[in-house]
C-alpha cells in the first residue's frame, strides 16, 4: 500500500521514493509510515493536530508547506526534508552509488547544488574518513541540510556553503564531485509554485555547463566528477568536453521495463574508463528489480 499525505505522494512523484517516514520535527515519534509494493494506493486527509489514526498500521497526517519530516537516509542516519518541498529521489541515490563505485578511496567530497544534501551525505556515511563540502543556494534547502548534519552528529566532517555554485571557489581540490542539476530550461517547463521544487526542476540558477565548469576548477588530478542528467540530453557530454574533462563512463537508467532510459549518470575526469552499463528500476508489473534492490542494500537503505 502506498499512502499519500493530503494527495501529495510521500516522496518522488513517479513512486520510486526510497523514503520511510518515522518521525516529525517538533512532534513525538509516530511509528513508521511509508509504502509497500503490490497493494492498493490509499489517499487519506487527516488534519494536523487531530489524534493520529492508523490505516493498516500506517499513521497519516495533513501537513503544511513548511512542515519537516525526518526520514531514513542510510543505516541509522536520517535526513530532514520539507514534506511538500523537493525531496531526495532515486536520481540522488544512483548518483551517490555511482560515485562510491568509481571513487572508492575518495576522502574529500564536494556536492554541487546539494539541495537537502542526500548525495553528499550518502557518500559521507559510506566513507567514515571523508569530509564533505556542500554548496547550495536556496536557504530552505541549506537549513534542511544543517538540521540533517546536526541530527547525525557530523558537524565536524561537513562544511555547508550557502552560495551560488557558479561563484564557488576554494583552494581545496576534491577526489569526488557530485551533482544532480535541474534538467529543464526555463522556457520549456511548467514552474512549480513551490520555489524549492521549481529550482530543482528548472534551470533557474544555472545549467549543466555551470556544474561542469565549477567541477573542473575543483577536481583533483585523479578525481571523478559524477553527474546525473536527462539521458536524451546531449548537453552534459558537451559540457564535460568544453571544460577539458573526459567522459569516462555512463550508466543508463530505465525506470520501468519497456520504457526508454530517463536519466543517465555520467562519470568524468582523466584516466581509466569504467563500464557502467544500464540499470532498470522496475519490472513490467511494477515490482522492483533485483538489481535495484541490490543497489539499495549496498547503500544501506534496506537491510542486507
Amino acid at each position: 500500500m502506498e499512502v499519500t499525505w493530503q494527495g501529495i505522494a510521500a516522496g518522488r512523484e513517479d513512486g520510486d521514493s526510497p523514503l520511510v517516514h518515522d518521525q516529525l520535527v517538533g512532534a513525538p515519534a509516530l511509528g513508521v509510515c511509508g509504502h509497500q509494493q503490490g497493494e492498493e494506493h490509499v489517499s487519506v486527509d487527516i488534519r494536523w493536530g487531530e489524534a493520529v489514526p492508523t490505516l493498516l498500521g500506517y499513521p497519516t497526517f495533513h501537513m503544511s508547506d513548511n512542515e519537516h519530516t525526518v526520514d531514513r537516509l542510510a543505516g541509522d542516519w536520517k535526513i530532514v526534508q520539507l514534506q511538500r518541498g523537493h525531496r531526495h529521489t532515486t536520481d540522488d541515490l544512483l548518483t551517490a552509488w555511482v560515485g562510491l563505485k568509481v571513487a572508492p578511496g575518495a576522502k574529500r567530497l564536494l556536492d554541487l547544488g546539494s539541495g537537502v544534501g542526500s548525495i553528499g551525505l550518502l557518500g559521507l556515511f559510506h566513507r567514515p574518513e571523508a569530509t564533505l563540502t556542500s554548496v547550495e543556494l536556496q536557504e530552505v534547502s541549506i537549513e534542511c541540510c544543517r538540521m540533517t548534519v546536526a541530527q547525525n552528529r557530523v558537524e565536524d566532517r561537513v562544511e555547508l556553503r550557502h552560495e551560488d555554485l557558479r561563484d564557488f571557489d576554494c583552494d581545496q581540490r576534491f577526489d569526488l564531485i557530485t551533482g544532480n542539476p535541474p534538467y529543464v530550461p526555463v522556457d520549456r517547463g511548467a514552474r512549480s509554485p513551490h520555489p524549492q521544487r521549481a529550482a530543482a526542476r528548472l534551470e533557474l540558477n544555472g545549467d549543466v555547463y555551470d556544474w561542469a565548469a565549477t567541477a573542473a576548477r575543483h577536481l583533483a588530478p585523479r578525481g571523478r566528477f559524477v553527474l546525473c542528467h536527462a539521458a536524451a540530453d546531449p548537453r552534459p557530454e558537451r559540457a564535460i568536453a568544453e571544460v577539458g574533462l573526459e567522459l569516462l563512463g555512463r550508466l543508463e537508467v530505465t525506470f520501468r521495463e519497456g520504457n526508454d532510459a530517463m536519466i543517465a549518470i555520467r562519470v568524468a575526469g582523466h584516466g581509466e574508463h569504467c563500464e557502467l552499463g544500464a540499470l532498470q528500476i522496475r519490472s513490467a508489473d511494477g515490482s522492483w528489480t533485483e538489481a535495484w534492490r541490490e543497489v539499495r542494500r549496498e547503500l544501506a537503505i534496506d537491510p542486507g
